[in-house]
């Protein structure tokens, strides 16, 4: 991580997707102590889900406070993997947005 961060200044890292598994909760957590300590918190991404708020929660617990998020905009995803229109899939993603916002701000 130091490597990225501080030597090759890359902007941004994304570190994990939410909710895989104990240990990457774990390792998520180490990272973003270290980032915390050394000023990068807000340099580390994590990949977010459309899932309620389980990602939010996943990656608030790790310490991390940026969310890549996942939305698959479809048709076929909306109608029949979510059992959404379109427009109720916007109003979910922005919901989520919402949330993420009230819980770091």
């Amino acid at each position: 991580m130091s490597l990225l961060l501080e030597e090759l200044k890359v902007d941004r890292v994304e570190i994990a997707s939410a909710r895989v598994s104990e240990g990457e909760f774990r390792s998520v957590q180490k990272i973003a102590q270290w980032a915390q300590a050394h000023g990068y918190i807000e340099r580390l991404e994590v990949l977010g889900f459309v899932d309620g708020t389980s990602s939010l929660e996943w990656i608030a617990d790790t310490g991390c406070k940026v969310i890549n998020l996942l939305i698959k905009g479809s048709l076929e995803h909306c109608t029949y993997q979510l059992s959404k229109t379109p427009p109720e899939s916007i109003w979910l993603m922005l919901g989520k947005v919402f949330l993420r916002q009230r819980r770091w701000d």
